[in-house]
């Protein structure tokens, strides 16, 4: 808002004075009267209105340059950060082309590298060439080591560093094997082979399991077996044919089942093996195997025929025996209502062979003939002998 001057206040007449005649006063009083509400009122008024209005223009005027003053500030503050943001971006573009200076000077340094490599590499390996090259691809001498193919020989032949040798051949397959020449033989594949020499076999250590216990996984065919667990099961065998010796290292048991054979014991049934007894599993398939026991003492783990022989059994399930089973029986029953059946009398002979069954257990099992009749009970701690009368039927005994 501009500044305006005031309107001046015109002059007023006289004051009247007293000493003056009354009738000179009355006019002079009623003049200046008339002036004081007519002039000298309206006009103080008019000038404290100006005024007033002036102040505040002025007071308006002065926020305004002081609006601007801050504004200049910050104009000047916005063009010394533009000048340091120009500055910044000037030393960037230095630096990037500095950078670029480098990565130009680091590719060509790559491929200088690659380029030597090539080289060096085309020394070793010359290629495809129908004669004997007497230097390498770039002309210089020839490397021991390097090599190159023969086209007209069909083989890949290999500078010593005095002569050119014959390496694999594309026909004929191997020449040589550590010096020795012509037909290879007797080298082992999947097929049958013949050894000539002591083939030594590792020897590892497996803790007996009940299931678990992974023999094929094992860095030997010979197996220190150790613990006393009772083996009902092996994992899977790597193949059929497969087969390992398990050495006991203390009393140990394995259990018959359809895929646990065991020599002379019936499924379910248990042996207990002593210490150093041998136990050789042999994989029938992947999933069932035979167990032979070489027993530590020299006994046959089943006796056949009149040689007698004990066998100490637990069973979960009854036992059946036949003549080649051993004469003397130690019949441990885990389970009730369980049997053990005498052979059948048609493959024995008469007055023998003698059968001696104890009850080593504390359940009561029975006795019966091949026919499945009882011949009696057979209480814990109780002994029983049979043998034959009769061999005319299969129960004759």
């Amino acid at each position: 808002m501009p500044i305006t001057s005031p309107v001046p206040i015109n002059a007023g007449p006289a004051v009247p004075s007293s000493s003056t005649p009354e009738a000179t006063f009355d006019a002079q009083y009623e003049a200046f009267n008339a002036w004081e509400r007519d002039q000298l009122q309206p006009g103080a008024n008019a000038l404290a209105t100006n005024v007033f209005d002036n102040a505040t223009a002025a007071a308006a005027s002065a926020v305004t340059a002081a609006d601007k003053v801050t504004l200049a500030a910050n104009q000047v503050t916005l063009a010394t950060e533009q000048k340091d943001l120009a500055v910044a971006k000037a030393v960037l573009t230095a630096a990037d082309r500095v950078q670029t200076g480098l990565d130009r000077t680091a590719a060509s340094d790559s491929a200088i590298s690659s380029e030597a490599s090539r080289i060096a590499a085309s020394k070793l390996t010359l290629g495809n060439k129908a004669t004997e090259p007497t230097v390498d691809n770039q002309g210089a001498a020839l490397l021991a080591g390097a090599t190159y193919y023969d086209t007209v020989l069909n083989k890949w032949r290999v500078w010593t560093g005095a002569a050119w040798g014959d390496g694999l051949s594309a026909v004929a397959g191997v020449s040589s094997v550590n010096g020795a020449t012509g037909a290879i033989t007797n080298i082992a594949t999947t097929a049958a082979n013949t050894f000539t020499g002591a083939q030594n076999t590792a020897r590892a250590t497996v803790a007996s399991h009940a299931t678990t216990a992974d023999i094929w996984a094992a860095a030997g065919n010979q197996i220190d077996w150790t613990g006393t667990a009772t083996t009902t099961a092996f994992p899977n065998a790597p193949q059929a044919g497969a087969e390992r010796t398990l050495i006991c290292a203390a009393a140990c048991s394995f259990t018959a089942s359809a895929n646990m054979l065991i020599d002379g014991v019936v499924s379910a049934a248990t042996v207990t093996c002593e210490a150093n007894d041998k136990i050789i599993v042999m994989a029938i398939t992947t999933t069932q195997f035979m167990l032979s026991r070489i027993k530590a003492d020299g006994t046959a783990q089943v006796a056949a025929g009149s040689n007698g022989g004990a066998t100490t059994i637990s069973s979960a399930v009854s036992i059946t025996l036949t003549a080649a089973s051993s004469r003397v029986q130690a019949v441990t029953m885990t389970a009730s209502a369980l049997a053990v059946t005498l052979p059948n009398a048609t493959t024995l002979t008469t007055g023998g062979p003698l059968y001696v069954i104890s009850n080593t257990g504390t359940i009561t099992f029975r006795i019966n003939a091949a026919t499945g009749a009882m011949k009696t009970g057979l209480g814990a701690g109780m002994t029983a002998a049979f043998y034959c009368t009769d061999i005319s039927t299969s129960a004759s005994v």
